[in-house]
């Protein structure tokens, strides 16, 4: 594999009276051997999991074998045919050898970042896998379910980490809140996570973890996504008519030259997109000020959704906003600043007068993903905020 790779990667600088045809770029090569393979590889996951619950009665149906009223596979059992796709997901990404590459028309981007990230994203994923399957037991069709959402959800998870421009971030962004919401719904495979679901007149405590506080969640959960969505698009048509590009690697540039040679009225309307952005994003991940659907929404999940929401997804998307944030469009970041330090300080101010009122554990989770994002925001505006105070 590394020899073919070695190869098509040499292919395009040989003399062109070597080939009686067209050449062969990497691109091409990339989309077939890495991206199709990732895509099939989830295809077949997918299918594979999908049938696993309904052969007993597929051979039943056939006479092959009498049909069984219950079976139950412990989850230490399962867990080498879940991690088999990993492997082979890691196997040929650690066979790629290559340079950068830009496919899909500028869209996709798959360079030495994408390359080392991939490691860190399969190290937390595979993680999570081990400690889920060690904890359950696939008797119903409903865990099979959950098992296929969340390793197609990390694969697009993972898939984000390539857009190389802003349309492609919101196209998986979106995708990734659909996913959520069927997480939500496939993660209730089990009576186990909603106490005292036999006897209703002893959950005066555990009120909150009943199935009411799951649609409770999921309603939460959808209005908040279609507002965030519609400011989404809102942002986008503002942001492109003023950078006329939704290329990371264009927006320092262009913004650079509206600063420079366009009025005041084109600078305060760049400004008016970037604070669209930090509401989507801030309303999207929960941070303060925009925070009062995170601590309901958290509540009303199960403790294994929760579990891969805060240490897979909401990790993943926070590093990819921090990551584009702090090096592709720095100079637009640095130039409003007063923004995101009246959000931060605003933000602070909300969430200690609640921090001391999670005595329930799920609170405390969100309140605590809350602080954290804001003390990255505050080490992210730390040495900028000093230049803007002192030297300026």
């Amino acid at each position: 594999m590394y020899f073919l790779f070695t190869y098509f990667t040499l292919l395009p600088y040989l003399p062109a009276s070597e080939f009686t045809g067209f050449p062969v770029y990497q691109t091409s090569i990339w989309a077939l051997l890495y991206f199709s393979h990732a895509i099939y590889t989830l295809f077949f996951f997918s299918a594979v999991f999908y049938l696993l619950p309904n052969l007993s009665t597929f051979t039943g149906a056939s006479g092959f074998a009498s049909s069984t009223h219950f079976t139950s596979v412990d989850g230490v059992e399962v867990m080498k045919l879940f991690l088999t796709p990993i492997l082979l997901l890691l196997l040929l990404h650690s066979s790629w050898h290559g340079p950068a590459i830009v496919s899909w028309f500028g869209h996709v981007l798959f360079s030495a970042f994408q390359y080392k990230i991939t490691y860190l994203l399969f190290i937390f994923f595979v993680t999570y896998v081990s400690i889920f399957l060690t904890s359950v037991h696939f008797s119903y069709a409903g865990v099979y379910d959950y098992s296929v959402t969340i390793f197609n959800f990390f694969i697009w998870l993972w898939l984000m980490f390539f857009s190389n421009n802003l349309f492609t971030f919101v196209f998986f962004l979106e995708l990734l809140s659909a996913l959520v919401t069927l997480t939500l719904i496939t993660s209730t495979f089990s009576s186990f996570y909603f106490y005292n679901s036999l006897s209703y007149s002893k959950h005066s405590y555990f009120q909150v973890s009943t199935p009411t506080a799951l649609l409770q969640t999921m309603l939460m959960f959808f209005w908040t996504s279609l507002i965030t969505s519609l400011l989404l698009f809102l942002f986008l048509i503002t942001f492109y008519l003023q950078f006329l590009t939704f290329d990371w690697n264009l927006v320092d540039s262009v913004f650079s030259f509206i600063v420079s040679t366009s009025s005041l009225k084109s600078v305060f309307a760049a400004s008016f997109s970037w604070l669209l952005m930090l509401v989507c994003v801030f309303t999207k991940c929960g941070i303060v000020p925009f925070f009062l659907w995170k601590p309901a929404f958290f509540k009303g999940m199960t403790l294994t959704a929760l579990f891969f929401y805060v240490y897979v997804y909401y990790f993943a998307v926070f590093l990819f906003f921090v990551n584009v944030t702090f090096l592709f469009i720095n100079e637009l970041f640095v130039f409003n600043l007063y923004l995101v330090i009246f959000l931060i300080v605003s933000g602070t101010i909300l969430i200690s007068s609640i921090l001391f009122e999670s005595f329930y554990v799920k609170s405390f989770l969100a309140l605590s993903s809350i602080l954290n994002s804001v003390l990255i925001f505050y080490a992210l505006c730390g040495f900028q905020a000093t230049d803007l105070i002192f030297i300026l």
